[in-house]
């Protein structure tokens, strides 16, 4: 199954990193590593996930306040938002 990362997620991703690497480079890898592991988790087995609405799944990062939402179609994954969880926890909602 293909997963796409849709542009806003990949600008949450980047924001974040961006971030923590500007914080620590050790961070900011491990925060990139983390984010990696966990979008091939999603890919491998998108249903160890659960469902937080409707068609709407979420795969917390372990080490991270944050979280990545994603929804399951017929023939891809695609990821919509990577919000932190303390500062914007509702934002994948708006990207429905």
């Amino acid at each position: 199954m293909r997963l796409r990362i849709r542009r806003p997620a990949r600008d949450d991703i980047n924001s974040a990193f961006d971030w923590y690497d500007g914080q620590d480079a050790e961070a900011g890898a491990r925060f990139a590593a983390e984010v990696a592991h966990v979008i091939e988790r999603i890919a491998s087995n998108p249903q160890q996930f659960p469902v937080v609405h409707r068609d709407v799944q979420r795969a917390l990062l372990r080490h991270f306040p944050y979280a990545v939402y994603f929804c399951v179609y017929a023939s891809r994954i695609e990821v919509i938002a990577v919000p932190h969880q303390r500062q914007a926890p509702g934002l994948w909602k708006a990207r429905m």
